[in-house]
């Protein structure tokens, strides 16, 4: 709260505490995504309000906007404070938060506690800091913490993606991953703390929601492999949560299926590759989904749950991009799925779907001539070749060690000479 002396020592900066750690930010709140019977999106909506507009008599204070701040907010073209502007404006962001996650305040649908998390961090974390930099037009601005790495980060990265979302030139993977871990990796050498669970967290939430909008923009795609890539190992264990991924990745197979069809014909070489990769790509989302849950959709008992949501995950992405080549290792996936007995033709299809991928694709063809360099430099021929040049370096080395020997032995003699004398 120190912070919050800057107020009163300079008249040109506001402070603004907003959540971040503990209370509805609870680090663990995202492994509960059962609905909680005794919360619904009404008593939620007003608990919101209540610790918005400081009137919540919680224990933990962390929300906290000074008068001055709240005159610059809530003020009438430059009159007092205003309580009923401030009551409207905090339900129009809370009404976008509960939007932004695909909910309604005006009924009666249960929440889970991972829900509510959601709701509470994009309100925090986006709605409430862009009206307040929108209404205050500052010069800079700062979302800092205790070290500004974590809790600062997440904040900076969060709002930064959701106003570029909304732009024509959205943040790519590369740039967001940069936003999340470029602080904690300079200045502690690790990646983002459990908060990075907790940003997870709402991007599920916020991704399931915004599906259709997300699926059919080619810049915003990633957003949805970023969370399946990135999932925490106790929700990879839900089958409610695969059978989602399973569902959502076959959703988007099938629409860049439609796109390719919808081309003029005939269909250009790549683009028939391209056709094929997507049905074998199907076959291996198939071959997954049998092995996981019955012809009712039931649940099967099955272990490793989080590397084959890995396979969905490569998969999906590698057949709607087949020229991106894979952001992993892909012999250590296989490597990893040839394991499990139990998951022989899973293994199957995926070597056969990237053996066809590097067939046609230009990543592929670039790899291909690598192995055939590296063929040709290991060649009969070439190892003898080799071998008589690394005979001919060891032998000058051997012999400029025996110079050097001779060399130090004689300043040696002429030294010891010297001291005698």
């Amino acid at each position: 709260m120190a912070l919050h002396e800057l107020e009163t020592e300079h008249p040109n900066i506001v402070v603004i505490t907003l959540p971040a750690d503990q209370g509805l930010m609870e680090q663990h709140a995202y492994e509960h995504t059962q609905n909680d019977p005794e919360l619904t999106t009404e008593t939620f909506f007003a608990e919101m309000m209540e610790i918005a507009n400081g009137e919540s008599r919680s224990p933990i204070k962390d929300f906290v906007i000074s008068l001055k701040a709240k005159q610059l907010l809530y003020g009438e073209a430059g009159e007092d404070y205003n309580k009923t502007k401030e009551v409207e404006v905090l339900t129009r962001l809370l009404g976008n938060s509960f939007r932004a996650m695909g909910l309604e305040i005006n009924n009666q649908t249960l929440l889970s506690p991972a829900q509510q998390q959601a709701i509470w961090f994009h309100f925090t974390k986006y709605e409430m800091p862009q009206y307040v930099l929108t209404a205050l037009q500052p010069d800079t601005w700062n979302a800092s913490c205790k070290d500004a790495i974590d809790r600062g980060g997440v904040a900076s990265a969060y709002l930064n993606l959701m106003r570029s979302l909304r732009s024509p030139l959205p943040m790519s993977r590369d740039e967001f991953e940069q936003a999340l871990h470029a602080a904690a990796t300079l200045v502690k050498g690790r990646g983002l703390n459990h908060h990075y669970e907790i940003i997870w967290n709402a991007l599920d939430k916020y991704i399931d929601a915004n599906f259709t909008t997300l699926s059919s923009d080619p810049n915003k795609t990633w957003l949805i492999h970023w969370r399946n890539d990135n999932t925490p190992q106790i929700i990879a264990r839900m089958p409610s949560y695969f059978a989602k991924v399973l569902k959502q990745n076959e959703a988007l197979l099938n629409q860049k299926l439609e796109e390719l069809h919808g081309l003029p014909r005939p269909h250009n070489r790549f683009t028939v590759n391209h056709i094929v990769a997507i049905h074998k790509a199907q076959q291996i989302l198939a071959s997954v989904k049998e092995q996981l849950f019955d012809e009712n959709g039931n649940p099967k008992a099955s272990s490793g749950k989080r590397l084959l949501l890995e396979i969905v995950s490569h998969t999906a992405q590698m057949a709607l991009s087949p020229n991106s080549p894979p952001a992993k290792d892909l012999s250590l996936v296989l490597s990893e799925l040839g394991e499990n007995p139990m998951w022989g033709k899973i293994c199957g299809y995926f070597k056969v779907f990237v053996g066809f991928i590097v067939s046609f694709t230009d990543w592929g063809k670039t790899l291909m001539q690598k192995g055939f360099d590296s063929i040709e430099r290991y060649s009969d021929i070439n190892l003898e070749r080799r071998t008589e040049i690394e005979t001919k370096f060891k032998d000058m080395k051997t012999k400029l060690q025996e110079e050097h020997i001779e060399e130090q032995s004689s300043e040696l003699e002429s030294t010891l000479t010297l001291v005698i004398s």
